[in-house]
């Protein structure tokens, strides 16, 4: 049901998560005073770090995604559509958290003087938390006003 703000919500955020996969929205760009302190970096070493570098990166962002829609046609059953936006709350974190990892991981192999810039494909996962923060407030909402609704029959 397009007329509810929770329908918007969770478009918004699989639209801004499968953004990501296009090749300008990357996670991070690292720069450094030599190209050869790349050479033994898993993920860097084309000096950005994108949702194709890792596996679990394109499985998590596709998932997120496909979740979102999914719970845009549950508006039916709203505890579902609920615990829907809830784990992908939780598989936004846990995408941020890998990330992280392999960002420090790669990071702890760097020698010499680097400098790191995150790109809107880390600010893309903050946006959706958001998105979806704001669709849960909305399904709660019409959770309440159904069992206000329920009180008065």
């Amino acid at each position: 049901m397009i007329q509810r703000k929770q329908t918007i919500y969770l478009l918004l955020s699989a639209l801004i998560l499968a953004s990501i996969f296009l090749h300008t929205f990357d996670f991070a760009q690292i720069s450094t005073d030599g190209a050869e302190s790349l050479s033994n970096t898993q993920y860097l070493q084309d000096k950005v770090l994108d949702v194709y570098d890792h596996i679990l990166f394109m499985i998590l962002t596709g998932l997120i995604s496909g979740l979102s829609l999914l719970a845009i046609f549950l508006y039916k059953n709203r505890n579902l559509q609920l615990s829907v936006s809830k784990t992908n709350i939780v598989l936004c974190i846990i995408l941020m958290v890998d990330i992280a990892y392999c960002l420090i991981q790669d990071i702890n192999k760097i020698d010499g003087i680097y400098s790191i810039v995150p790109y809107f494909g880390l600010w893309a996962i903050l946006l959706a938390i958001v998105a979806i923060l704001l669709a849960i407030r909305g399904i709660n909402h019409d959770n309440k006003l159904v069992k206000s609704m329920d009180r008065l029959r």
